[in-house]
């Protein structure tokens, strides 16, 4: 007697990152194992699309695969929220850093076998005022590197990298006031990266130390380098000690808040946000399961 399949929804962002979505329904159709799973398949025709589909889908299936890149990911998991369905990756995107701090394959194809094997996690969500990030949230020139990044034209890393190289001499550090678990700080700051997952994407790491089902949020106080010293940030970006740097100050807390800033960008899961300020951030923790 067949034990009974587990019902799945795909949903695919059909401009994603750099076109791996394009060839995803084959690939379902080649390495889901039907035997497990009873599947269904829908694309988002707009933004915000996810998240409706998340929220009127929820309660049919068991599991929602989002194919996209994080931001994708932050639009529909959401929706997902201390529910009874577990969210799954198929990552497209450009970065997809929550998918590679979860071990997911970046191919399609590896992470669909991956899939196969139904195991899963808790992990914490971030609530950043009435919105929520799963990998990384910042704010400053990370921030502004997002919002250019959104409307560049050519996703990618090179196209990343270019719109870096161009901003960074420009940029200015800005005042930031912080209330990390009721202590007030202040300080100067080029960005402040908020992490629940270590990395950006790409494996350009911003929080080493950083663990997803902790119940703490990583607060990265990045200031102002020179453009000698930049590769030698990169350098640590790409192997797991920007946390050693001198122009770095960590904080580990469960909440925070942040007071007026004034001409500052934002981003959330790597996604340009516009956000009001004051602004507080907690974590609920283990509050999304996710199939890894």
């Amino acid at each position: 007697m067949l034990n009974k399949q587990h019902r799945i929804l795909f949903v695919i962002n059909p401009k994603s990152g750099i076109g791996k979505q394009k060839k995803i329904e084959l690939l379902i159709e080649k390495y889901l194992d039907k035997q497990i799973f009873s599947h269904e398949i829908t694309y988002t025709q707009y933004a915000g699309h996810a998240k409706e589909i998340c929220e009127t889908k929820k309660n049919e299936f068991e599991i929602i695969c989002l194919v996209g890149g994080d931001g994708t990911i932050n639009e529909g998991a959401g929706s997902l929220i201390n529910s009874n369905t577990a969210l799954a990756i198929i990552p497209t995107g450009s970065g997809n850093g929550l998918a590679r701090h979860l071990k997911i394959p970046m191919k399609p194809e590896d992470a669909l076998k991956k899939l196969n094997n139904l195991s899963y996690k808790n992990i914490d969500a971030c609530k950043i005022n009435e919105q929520y990030f799963f990998n990384v949230a910042g704010i400053g020139f990370d921030g502004l590197i997002a919002h250019k990044f959104a409307s560049f034209g050519k996703r990618g890393f090179s196209s990343y990298l270019k719109i870096v190289l161009n901003e960074f001499s420009k940029y200015k550090e800005n005042e930031f006031n912080l209330i990390i678990d009721g202590k007030t700080i202040n300080t100067k700051a080029f960005m402040v990266s908020l992490a629940n997952s270590s990395q950006f994407g790409n494996n350009v790491v911003i929080s080493p130390q950083a663990c997803i089902d902790d119940g703490l949020i990583n607060v990265v106080v990045l200031r102002k380098f020179s453009i000698i010293v930049a590769p030698v940030i990169a350098l640590r970006l790409f192997t797991k000690s920007i946390n050693n740097s001198c122009f770095v100050t960590n904080y580990i807390c469960k909440q925070l808040e942040i007071n007026d800033l004034k001409n500052i960008y934002l981003h959330i899961d790597g996604e340009p946000s516009i956000i009001n300020f004051p602004i507080k951030i907690e974590v609920l923790n283990r509050a999304l399961r996710v199939v890894v």
